[in-house]
């Protein structure tokens, strides 16, 4: 099992108690995050400390492209997160059970994208749009096979830099498909096409990983997902709009609450991790708070 086939495994797993188990299997990614509980315990709390010395740090740098100030990034957030609880509400959820309430699509479509030809789907859509990814020179390494180790995050980067084009590659482990893999593929293929637009001497060939524009530009497609015209097109079948975007929004949701767990770290780095994760997750998504278990598990999103 991959981190990304836990996700997908939760939000299909009909049964709590499996949920749960599959849900503390990610205990190694919640001791990244906050260690043994302590203060500069992790492998996170350590970067922090080198993130907070730099005088450009991202969030100050992602707001200057935005045209806001880290204070207006983090009114932004709180505003959507409030949104979200005044429209969706704020009913109890176990973590382990939150991915399963928001996964009704996911269920409703995980045999249309079986693992195998989540590939297929993802480079024929994207050829549809004029970015063949084969005539794009894309590379994928995406699939288990003996000797590879598993990659445990999906992430697209430079395979090369030649003078003509620059050569991308997709690297990842999918092991279970549905709908929240292909949704991850077409995300890193969206990545992999705008490093294959970079055309310019080696010297310069570059991109800014991970900032809000290469982020934004990669989801120019990989939110096409959730659109039921999208998945009857692609896939042969579809879920009314509003629980197809239940479900994506509720992972936004949680990219939203770490954006601002990292902006409040930043700013007070004795705060514990696991305390600023739960204190967002519940006040926001009715998360249910475990602050007993080690590592901390609602941080593992």
């Amino acid at each position: 099992m991959t981190r990304l086939g836990v996700l997908e495994r939760l939000a299909v797993e009909p049964a709590p108690e499996a949920r749960r188990r599959l849900f503390y299997s990610l205990e190694p990614v919640w001791q990244t995050i906050d260690g043994d509980g302590g203060p500069a315990s992790s492998p996170y709390q350590r970067l922090l400390g080198l993130s907070r010395a730099k005088v450009d740090w991202p969030v100050t740098r992602n707001a200057a492209a935005l045209g806001l100030t880290p204070d207006g990034v983090e009114e932004a957030l709180v505003q959507t997160l409030e949104t979200w609880r005044d429209t969706v509400g704020c009913e109890p959820v176990e973590p382990w059970d939150w991915w399963f309430a928001g996964g009704a699509a996911a269920r409703a479509l995980r045999d249309t994208a079986p693992v195998h030809r989540i590939q297929q789907i993802s480079d024929r859509y994207h050829a549809s749009l004029g970015a063949d990814p084969a005539a794009l020179g894309i590379g994928f390494d995406v699939f288990p096979r003996p000797g590879r180790p598993l990659v445990p995050v999906a992430y697209t980067e430079f395979g090369g830099r030649s003078p003509s084009r620059s050569k991308a590659w997709v690297m990842g482990t999918y092991t279970t498909g549905g709908l929240g893999e292909l949704t991850e593929l077409v995300h890193e293929t969206g990545h992999a096409i705008h490093i294959a637009a970079i055309d310019t001497r080696p010297a310069f060939i570059d991109w800014p990983d991970s900032d809000a524009f290469t982020e934004a530009l990669a989801e120019l497609t990989g939110m096409d997902t959730a659109e039921p015209a999208w998945q009857r097109h692609w896939l042969g079948a579809s879920v009314p709009e509003a629980v197809s975007l239940r479900g994506r929004y509720a992972d936004i949701m949680l990219d939203v609450c770490w954006a601002l767990f990292e902006i409040r770290l930043h700013a007070d780095p004795e705060q514990l991790p696991n305390d600023v994760w739960t204190s967002l997750t519940t006040d926001y998504l009715g998360i249910v708070p475990h602050p007993s278990c080690p590592g901390g598990p609602c941080a593992a999103s």
